[in-house]
């Protein structure tokens, strides 16, 4: 069962993605802060996480643990945790807004309760099979570089992804592969093949001809803006379609850090382009450099 693409629109509006795995409901999760919430319900599931970054954008000084059944428990710098918590993110809200907070010395500046999820790294799970299922990227892999990790998940997640594809599932015959997910979502923005943002149709624009994607000149633009896809799988059923979103996900995030300028291969006329500064606030809500951690 996939999530609806009204859904996904709805959460990537709040900056957040939102999946259902496997082994759990409903899972959101806030990059821009790393945070993730599970629930049975998916409109619970937003008001919680509305919860959560009130508090969160509200108060530099706090930070929050997950815990179990969407129950959060709340900290400060101090080592102190918020009384009453873990308990649901819109009660512990309600709570400050009423000023009726309470805090105690948490024991060694821990929270009194742990909880961990040591199947995530990040909010990204350590399988690929699996956070290709939760609406995970390729370009996200929680991995560094070079490691076999990274190898082996990102074996998984094309592994994954190649399930499905079905038959005549390509795209004018050039092997790209984009899942239900991301068609929902791309064709709510009224594009059926990518995400209809700014540099989508950019990208469009340059590469795109009837024969199908210029993936030779994409890899230029995507290699003018340091962004180096050739170690990225090449032989597996559908590589095509996974290294544009993987390339198109790493470029986003370098054209953001240049705040919006994006550079053309040499001998290309103009040499560059310059995305509106709307959507590199949008893009900055989305991908926010992972600078702070949750959790003690």
């Amino acid at each position: 069962m996939q999530v609806h693409h009204s859904k996904l629109k709805q959460a990537l509006a709040m900056g957040c993605y939102v999946s259902m795995p496997e082994t759990r409901k409903f899972r959101m999760y806030w990059p821009a802060r790393e945070f993730e919430l599970f629930g049975t319900s998916i409109n619970e599931l937003f008001d919680e996480m509305a919860a959560v970054q009130n508090i969160l954008n509200t108060y530099d000084n706090y930070k929050i643990i997950n815990a179990d059944n969407m129950q959060i428990i709340l900290m400060d710098n101090d080592g102190q945790q918020m009384v009453g918590t873990p308990m649901l993110p819109t009660k512990v809200w309600a709570t400050i807004e009423a000023d009726e907070d309470e805090w105690e010395q948490a024991l060694n500046g821990r929270p009194n309760e742990k909880h961990e999820d040591e199947a995530h790294i990040h909010g990204v799970h350590k399988s690929g099979a699996l956070a290709y299922k939760e609406g995970v990227p390729a370009s996200d892999c929680p991995f560094e570089d070079g490691t076999p990790e990274f190898a082996q998940w990102n074996d998984e997640w094309d592994a994954e992804a190649d399930k499905e594809v079905g038959e005549g599932e390509d795209n004018g015959g050039v092997g790209s592969v984009v899942t239900n997910r991301y068609r929902a979502a791309y064709s709510e923005s009224g594009h059926p093949t990518h995400c209809g943002d700014e540099l989508a149709i950019l990208l469009n624009n340059l590469c795109l001809n009837k024969a199908g994607i210029n993936l030779e000149l994409f890899e230029a633009i995507c290699e003018a803006n340091g962004v180096n896809l050739s170690r990225y799988n090449r032989t597996t059923k559908g590589w095509q379609g996974r290294l544009r979103m993987t390339g198109r996900n790493l470029l986003a995030k370098r054209v953001r850090e240049n705040e919006g300028l994006i550079y053309m291969p040499e001998g290309m006329s103009p040499n560059e382009y310059h995305l509106s500064y709307d959507w590199v606030v949008q893009a900055k809500l989305k991908f926010k450099p992972k600078t702070e951690q949750l959790g003690p």
